[in-house]
C-alpha cells in the first residue's frame, strides 16, 4: 500500500518538485540530488500524512522544508528560479527579446529573499492564495500582503535594472 501511494505521489508530482526545486538551483546534478532528499522526505513521512490538508498542500510542504534546509547546510547563494517559457515559435529577434527579458526577471527574482523567490514559484505554479497560505502556515491576508510587497519589489528591481 506505502509503494504504491509512494509511486502515485511521485508519478503525480515529480515535474512540480522538479521546477520547485529548479527554483533554487541551476546545476542539473544538484537539482537531481535535492529531489532524492525531497522523495526520501516523502517516503520517510508517507505514514503519517493524515489527510488533514491537500496532499499537494503536504508535498509542497516537504518541498520546501527539505529546500530551506538544503539551503542551510549548502550556507551559500545558489541562482535560482528560471521562468519558464512557452513553447512558441517566434521569430529569432522576439525570441532573443523574449530570453533577455526573461534573463532580467531571472536577475530581479534571485536578489529577492528566499521565501519572496518560494512565493514567486508558488505564483508561478498557480496556487491560490488559500493553497499559498496553507503551505506556508500563514493566513490569507498576510499571503496577500506578502504577494503585493514581493510584485512592488520585482517591478522596482526591473525599472532599476533597465535604466543601468
Amino acid at each position: 500500500m506505502v509503494n504504491e501511494k509512494f509511486e502515485t505521489i511521485i508519478t503525480d508530482y515529480q515535474g512540480l518538485l522538479y521546477r520547485l526545486c529548479y527554483a533554487y538551483l541551476d546545476n542539473k546534478w544538484e537539482i537531481e540530488d535535492l529531489l532524492q532528499e525531497i522523495y526520501i522526505n516523502i517516503w520517510n513521512n508517507i505514514e503519517k500524512f493524515r489527510g488533514e490538508a491537500k496532499i499537494s498542500t503536504w508535498i509542497y510542504r516537504i518541498g520546501v522544508n527539505t529546500i530551506l534546509m538544503y539551503k542551510r547546510s549548502e550556507k551559500k547563494k545558489q541562482h535560482g528560479l528560471e521562468v519558464y517559457k512557452s513553447e512558441m515559435h517566434l521569430e529569432a529577434d522576439e525570441k532573443y527579446d523574449e530570453e533577455e527579458k526573461l534573463n532580467k526577471l531571472k536577475q530581479c527574482i534571485n536578489q529577492l529573499a528566499n521565501s519572496d523567490r518560494i512565493l514567486v514559484s508558488f505564483m508561478l505554479e498557480g496556487l491560490t492564495y488559500e493553497e499559498i497560505a496553507d503551505v506556508l502556515g500563514i493566513t490569507l491576508n498576510n499571503v496577500g500582503v506578502k504577494i503585493n510587497r514581493v510584485k512592488k519589489r520585482l517591478t522596482k528591481l526591473m525599472e532599476d535594472l533597465n535604466h543601468e
